[in-house]
């Protein structure tokens, strides 16, 4: 059951909704979670058992770890080992098998295995939760039903924000009512709602038909339309999923982090790292690159601890050779501007450093939503001779007056800066939103599913 469906919109959320402020407080939270449950069945029932056992895994790991202070590293070693297994079993072991096949010319069956929705969201998120226990940064939560509710909570369940329980844990305790957030959760799910379906949807329909066509067919002008139309589509959908996310939560009074912050605007890939996907970037810093020791270390030390990062960031959003690649693009950036080459940035005008940033950016994101690395390096390849263009017309690739306008609307919003909130434009952008949620529904239901991006992940 997608946020952007009319079973969801029309029925689900409102019926939830519903039934969660006729229950009395000591309820909430049982209704919360019965109905994520649902959720989940809806979209994964073959792999619900699976959520569960990891659920009572890490409770269990929890408790060990408040109970038995002695043997307390052992617990956490036993948790966290716990959490990638499973990780790699259902998410990574396919991909091993196909490799080895091919390297050692074998002839190994696939296992029939379903990915658990989710799975590396709620893997990242308990192995947060445990970590945080034994470091004493957070307390073991007794309730099963506070702790299932913050693992499986329905906002967040596909594709986060990755969030920690410190973040949360207050809200899941104890909430009331808030007319104000109530309302700003409309404006967001609003607002995330127009993301995906009037520009996110409409940028998809260009972009995959590019990403279609042979790259050698391509020439310059189109595959640098194919890569900025994919850059603009991934943002406007995985920030779309996020707002709508936060939106619902603030209609139960539960406030989750924040996911973007003008990625787009950047100067340089370790500006970038702090403004998108921001939970992700967050929890890589705390729990594996400070651990390996941060930046105070050795010049060797600092290239090891960032490729380590960025390859397990990379391998984290697929088993596949060209995520894999992005991870490794994205910290090769990030290791030279470490070692002095972010200085350019500060150098050149804030604009020029933006788009040189949104441009590499854009490159690596070829690398993402290629299906195999021979593609994504001959699509490179066609980007930088700008010698051969091909007229638009010579392809079928549904450019029309439509797609122009949400092109360059698209490009206004991700490069304009941050608006000052006053009055007028709180009023403005409220009567805006209801607009966009209307019209939205009306999209939808004359237009064709197009799933969120990072669904997959």
């Amino acid at each position: 059951m997608s946020f952007d469906s009319l079973i969801f919109i029309l029925y689900f959320l409102p019926l939830t909704l519903f039934m969660y402020y006729i229950s009395k407080a000591k309820y909430r939270n049982l209704i919360l979670l019965i109905t994520s449950i649902f959720f989940y069945i809806w979209g994964a029932s073959q792999t619900i058992v699976i959520i569960f056992i990891s659920i009572v895994f890490n409770y269990s790991f929890g408790y060990l770890l408040d109970k038995f202070e002695k043997h307390k590293k052992t617990i956490l070693y036993l948790g966290i080992s716990f959490n990638i297994i499973i990780l790699i079993y259902y998410k990574y072991t396919n991909f091993f098998i196909m490799n080895y096949n091919k390297v050692t010319d074998s002839n190994h069956e696939l296992l029939k295995l379903l990915i658990p929705l989710g799975i590396s969201y709620i893997t990242f998120q308990q192995i947060s939760y445990i970590v945080d226990i034994y470091r004493k940064t957070v307390i073991f939560e007794n309730n099963f039903i506070n702790y299932s509710l913050y693992v499986i909570f329905f906002p967040k369940i596909i594709a986060g924000p990755i969030t920690k329980y410190s973040l949360i844990n207050e809200n899941i305790k104890h909430r009331e009512y808030n007319d104000n957030l109530f309302k700003e959760g409309i404006f967001r799910f609003s607002l995330g709602l127009g993301k995906k379906v009037l520009i996110s949807n409409v940028l998809s329909i260009v972009a995959n038909k590019i990403f279609a066509i042979d790259p050698h067919l391509l020439g310059f002008n189109i595959s640098l339309l194919g890569m900025i139309t994919y850059t603009l589509q991934i943002y406007f959908d995985f920030s779309g999923y996020t707002d709508m996310a936060i939106g619902i939560a603030k209609m139960f009074s539960i406030n989750l982090p924040e996911n973007f912050d003008k990625p787009y605007k950047s100067k340089g890939f370790i500006d970038f790292w702090r403004r998108w996907h921001i939970t992700l970037s967050s929890f890589l810093r705390d729990y594996i690159y400070i651990p390996l020791g941060g930046n105070r270390v050795s010049k060797n030390r600092l290239i090891f601890n960032t490729f380590i990062l960025f390859l397990i960031s990379g391998f984290w959003h697929g088993a596949s050779f060209t995520f894999i690649v992005w991870g490794i693009y994205h910290g090769f950036f990030v290791i030279i501007e470490k070692l002095g080459a972010n200085k350019l940035y500060k150098i050149l005008p804030s604009f020029i450093s933006e788009l040189i940033t949104f441009l590499l950016v854009a490159v690596g994101w070829v690398f993402f939503r290629a299906d195999s690395l021979r593609y994504a390096l001959n699509y490179i390849f066609a980007l930088i001779d700008p010698r051969k263009i091909v007229p638009l017309s010579n392809l079928d690739i549904g450019i029309d007056n439509k797609f122009w306008f949400i092109f360059i609307l698209s490009l206004i919003i991700v490069f304009m800066p941050k608006i000052k909130e006053n009055k007028t434009f709180l009023v403005i952008s409220k009567i805006f939103s209801i607009i966009i949620l209307i019209y939205s529904i009306a999209v939808i239901t004359t237009g064709s599913f197009m799933p969120f991006i990072y669904l997959k992940f």
